[in-house]
């Protein structure tokens, strides 16, 4: 999954090395709704991007809709 203004060159080399599944984005909130519609509990998601990008938004988003409501500091 990609977002950002190269997202569609990167998913285009991406399915030409033969990765079907690889999909671009316009904006942070359908990236947050896909991820969610592959993710299941136990899911490892790598975020990258840089500053500009303010990938912290996709990663915010996600936190909030996956955190533990049990978990407690020690």
């Amino acid at each position: 999954l990609a977002y950002g203004r190269h997202a569609n060159d990167m998913i285009g080399a991406a399915q030409a090395s033969g990765l079907s599944e690889a999909r671009a984005f316009d904006t942070h909130e359908a990236l947050v709704a896909a991820i969610q519609a592959c993710a299941e509990p136990g899911t490892t998601v790598l975020v990258k991007g840089s500053r500009g990008m303010h990938m912290e938004r996709v990663v915010d988003e996600l936190q909030k809709r996956y955190a533990q409501k049990e978990h407690r500091p020690c």
